[in-house]
């Protein structure tokens, strides 16, 4: 998956510690990478098992009623990674009001009954910002993330939107982050996406 010609170019320090709740944020060495290109991932799940996590900005062309049309949700759909994209999933900011949600942190939530979310829709209880809905999911084996963080493929930075983050701009977030991080980064943040038009 990971290409090592740019690697030498990105030694940093993480920003942050890795844990649920915080955000990975892609470098140029995963260019090559469809699933992961440009990408900024919620991490919602982590501990010694694996990590799951949802890339948070790239949207699909189709939105949430266009594949579960009985809903009657309007809602943009984003890809949440390349594990099992024929399954929806979601992130919330509406706790336990929605039954058997997980807590990840700073006010998010994931999962939870999908007739409860559909139903407070259909009564116009919940808003648009409030949840944001992904096919498939990220997930890595404990030692497999460790190792491409490692490869620098990765940067660790805090969420410092918190639950805030469901309702971003996603077609500035990624370039928003590399910009934060400063230095060689910003470079890499102005650049356009195919390097040949550079």
């Amino acid at each position: 998956m990971l290409s090592n010609i740019l690697a030498p170019f990105f030694f940093s320090t993480l920003s942050s510690t890795l844990d649920k709740g915080c955000l990975l944020v892609s470098t140029p060495t995963v260019l090559d990478d469809f699933s992961f290109s440009r990408s900024v991932v919620l991490v919602t799940d982590y501990s010694k098992s694996g990590c799951v996590g949802f890339v948070l900005n790239h949207r699909l062309t189709v939105s949430l009623d266009h594949f579960i049309p009985e809903s009657k949700i309007e809602q943009e759909l984003f890809r949440g990674g390349p594990v099992e994209m024929e399954n929806l999933y979601y992130i919330h900011r509406l706790g336990q009001e929605i039954p058997n949600s997980i807590h990840i942190d700073k006010g998010l939530y994931w999962s939870g009954n999908f007739s409860s979310i559909s139903e407070m829709f259909n009564r116009g209880q919940i808003k648009q910002s409030e949840i944001k809905f992904f096919l498939g999911y990220a997930g890595w084996g404990f030692d497999q993330l460790k190792s491409e963080i490692d490869q620098e493929a990765w940067v660790v930075v805090e969420n410092t939107y918190g639950d805030d983050i469901i309702k971003l701009n996603t077609e500035t977030l990624w370039k928003n982050e590399m910009s934060k991080l400063g230095g060689r980064y910003t470079l890499w943040a102005n650049a356009p996406e195919d390097p040949q038009l550079n």
